[in-house]
C-alpha cells in the first residue's frame, strides 16, 4: 500500500488519532513515515489477537507504536 492509503486506513480506524500530515504539522509532531504507518496499521490489526507475539517480521513493534 502507498503511504497515503495507510494513513487513510488509520484515520478510518481511529478518528481521534493524529495521522494526517496536516494534523501532525498543526500539532508540531513529525509526519508518519511509510514504515511507521505500516507498523501502526499492523499493530492495530494484530493487537487483539491472543497469540500475537508483538513482532512484525523480525522486528518487535508492540511497545514502539505511538
Amino acid at each position: 500500500m502507498k503511504r497515503q492509503e495507510l494513513l487513510q486506513w488509520l484515520q478510518w480506524n481511529d478518528r481521534n488519532g493524529i495521522y494526517t500530515d496536516y494534523d501532525c504539522i498543526r500539532k508540531g509532531i513529525p509526519l508518519f513515515t511509510k514504515m511507521q504507518a505500516l507498523a501502526t496499521v499492523y499493530h492495530q490489526i494484530m493487537r487483539d489477537h491472543e497469540n500475537w507475539d508483538g513482532y512484525m517480521g523480525k522486528e518487535y513493534i508492540r511497545g514502539n507504536i505511538l
